[in-house]
C-alpha cells in the first residue's frame, strides 16, 4: 500500500539517481529492507549531525582527516595521533614538502566534498517532508539541466533557513516541472539570509502579485528606501517610477462585481453601475518575485487587507470581506461575509 506522496517522492529520487545526486537511501531501498521510512531518515540525520560535528572538530584542530577519509582525534591519544604511522612526521623546522602539500590538498578536498554531501542530503530530507502527503500525480520529467543547476548551487548552502528554500524549490519542481525558472535558481544562489528576511518582511503585504499602497506599509518598515532595495533585488518593479495604477473592471454585465483574493479571504466589490471601475495604486511583483514568494509560508496581514477594502469602499462601492474557496474549475464560493 502506498503512503501519501509516495509517487512524487519516487519521481524525485528517480530524477536524483539519474543525476547522481544524494547518498541517502531511496524510498524503494527502504521498502525493500522492510524498515519504516521516517526511522531510516531519523538515523540518517543522526549520522549527518555526527559528520558535521567531526568537520567542526577538524576546523578547530582537535581532529584531523587523513587522505583516506579516516579521522584522528588529538584529544584522546596525542602520542598515537602524532606517530609517523598515522601522519606525516612532524618537522621541527619550516620545510616545504610536496607530498605533505598533496596530502593536505586531498584532505581539504575530501572535507569540502563531505560538507557538500551533507548539505545536499539535508536539503533532500526537507524536500521529502514537503512532498509527504501530496497525492498529486507526477506530470512530467524534471529536466536534468535544471536539476544539475539546482545541485551545483544547493550543495554549497549551509544555512538551515536557506536550505529550506532550496528544498521547497526542488519539491515544487517535482510537483510541477517548470514551476521555478533557471533565473530563480540563480537568484537563490546569490541570496543572503538577511535578504531572505527582508523578503519575508514584505511578503505578508503582497496581494495577487501586487503590493498595494496603504498606510500599513510604511508603519511596518516598508518605506521607500526598503522598496528600492526590493527593486534592486528584482523582487518588485516600478518603485523609482512611483508605481502603477491597477484598474479593475466589472466581471459581469448586469451590474458591477469584482473580487480580490488573499489566501482564504476575499474582498467582494459591488455597484449598480456596471461601467464603474476600481483604481488602486500599487507596485508589481516581478516574475522572479512571484516564484520566490511561493517558497515561503507567509500569513497575510489582515489589517492591510482591510485597509485595501476601505480604499475600494471610498470609491463608492459596496464592499464585503468573507471567507472564500476557489474550486478547481475557477468558480468562487464564500461564507461569513461582513460589510466593510
Amino acid at each position: 500500500m502506498k503512503f501519501p506522496g509516495e509517487e512524487l517522492l519516487c519521481k524525485m529520487w528517480q530524477s536524483l539517481a539519474e543525476g547522481g545526486i544524494g547518498s541517502l537511501a531511496s524510498p524503494w531501498q527502504i521498502r525493500r529492507e522492510g524498515k519504516a521510512h521516517l526511522d531510516v531518515r531519523r538515523q540518517e540525520l543522526l549520522v549527518l549531525a555526527q559528520t558535521e560535528a567531526d568537520i567542526e572538530a577538524i576546523k578547530k584542530g582537535t581532529k584531523q582527516m587523513l587522505p583516506d577519509g579516516s579521522l584522528i582525534n588529538f584529544d584522546e591519544s596525542p602520542e598515537e595521533a602524532f606517530s609517523t604511522n598515522s601522519l606525516v612526521e612532524i618537522r621541527r623546522e619550516p620545510t616545504l614538502s610536496l607530498s605533505a602539500l598533496s596530502e593536505t590538498s586531498q584532505a581539504k578536498r575530501l572535507l569540502r566534498e563531505t560538507k557538500e554531501e551533507i548539505n545536499t542530503n539535508k536539503i533532500l530530507i526537507n524536500a521529502e517532508k514537503e512532498l509527504m502527503g501530496n497525492d498529486a500525480k507526477p506530470k512530467c520529467e524534471i529536466e536534468q539541466d535544471w536539476l544539475s543547476r539546482w545541485h551545483d548551487a544547493a550543495k554549497r548552502v549551509s544555512s538551515e533557513e536557506l536550505q529550506l528554500l532550496w528544498a521547497k524549490a526542488l519539491a515544487g519542481e517535482v510537483s510541477a516541472p517548470g514551476a521555478y525558472s533557471l533565473r530563480t535558481l540563480d537568484f537563490l544562489k546569490n541570496l543572503s539570509i538577511q535578504e531572505a528576511k527582508q523578503i519575508s518582511k514584505m511578503a505578508p503585504f503582497v496581494i495577487n502579485d501586487s503590493l498595494h499602497k496603504t498606510s500599513l506599509l510604511e508603519s511596518n518598515g516598508i518605506d521607500f528606501g526598503f522598496l528600492l532595495e526590493m527593486e534592486d533585488l528584482g523582487i518588485v518593479s516600478g518603485i523609482k517610477g512611483g508605481g502603477l495604477t491597477l484598474t479593475m473592471r466589472s466581471l459581469t454585465e448586469a451590474s458591477y462585481l469584482n473580487y480580490i483574493f488573499n489566501d482564504n479571504k476575499i474582498i467582494i466589490a459591488k455597484h449598480d453601475d456596471t461601467q464603474k471601475k476600481i483604481t488602486l495604486d500599487c507596485y508589481k511583483v516581478t516574475s522572479i518575485g512571484k516564484e520566490v514568494l511561493t517558497l515561503g509560508n507567509f500569513q497575510p496581514n489582515t489589517e492591510h487587507f482591510r485597509e485595501l477594502a476601505l480604499k475600494i469602499k471610498n470609491q463608492e462601492f459596496n464592499v464585503q470581506i468573507a471567507d472564500a474557496t476557489v474550486a478547481t474549475d475557477g468558480s468562487v464560493s464564500y461564507v461569513n461575509a461582513v460589510d466593510v
